[in-house]
């Protein structure tokens, strides 16, 4: 009589959570399920069920065998599951992976997926953090070991069109009123340029707002005087 008794009041004495994750495990099998099958089976919304699981596999309970994907912590359906399966699919990330053969900047990568260089940018970035690809140039990717030379500082640096025609200019002593006039620009606008070309060692300001080209094989000039002071 007792055992009756008790049999029909442990339901009610039972805890709500532990009746939710009696019917989750129930609704579990050994075949890999994902959380919405799981979540019509026990009679639970989506959200509700993922939340029941994700504690299940914290607790050793039940196991994730691929994205969404659970099963029973007996089950070994795990075993033939590749370790990538664990991983959010990245379909965009394989299409860029398959599509970089060689070198490609990101406008090109965009061109083949049908996405927009923005968005293929923001993909690079992550792929750089995780060693997929290496970047070679500005905007210019490859993958890892593909023969491809490091790159030089200067080829890393976003190409300007305004900069590029002042180091043309420049092959003689000008001002940069003389410079903006040749390049139909405001002069306050040469003038940023030329101040942020100065700090990169390309152009070398000799007078007030009179500039020259630095060349690679150029000295530096303070380090010659110093290196003559010191002899």
């Amino acid at each position: 009589m007792t055992g009756d008794v008790l049999s029909t009041v442990a339901p009610a004495l039972r805890a709500p959570s532990e009746t939710v994750i009696g019917r989750v495990l129930a609704a579990v099998n050994h075949v890999p399920s994902n959380a919405a099958d799981i979540a019509s089976r026990c009679g639970l919304s989506r959200v509700a069920a993922s939340h029941r699981l994700s504690s299940l596999v914290k607790r050793g309970r039940i196991q994730r065998v691929g994205y969404g994907l659970f099963t029973l912590s007996s089950s070994e359906v795990a075993v033939s599951v590749p370790t990538q399966a664990l991983g959010r699919p990245q379909p965009v990330r394989d299409q860029i992976l398959a599509f970089l053969t060689e070198p490609r900047q990101a406008f090109e990568v965009a061109a083949h997926t049908g996405r927009c260089t923005a968005t293929i940018t923001g993909h690079m970035r992550a792929m750089l953090k995780l060693n997929l690809v290496v970047r070679v140039g500005y905007g210019r990717y490859a993958r890892p070991g593909s023969g491809s030379a490091p790159p030089s500082v200067d080829a890393l640096i976003r190409p300007h069109p305004v900069c590029e025609k002042i180091l043309v200019l420049l092959e003689e002593t000008r001002n940069a009123t003389e410079i903006a006039a040749q390049l139909q620009r405001p002069v306050g606008l040469v003038r940023d340029r030329l101040r942020a070309m100065q700090v990169r060692g390309l152009v070398r300001c000799i007078q007030p707002q009179v500039f020259i080209r630095i060349y690679k094989h150029e000295p530096d000039p303070i380090h010659s005087l110093a290196a003559t002071t010191a002899a």
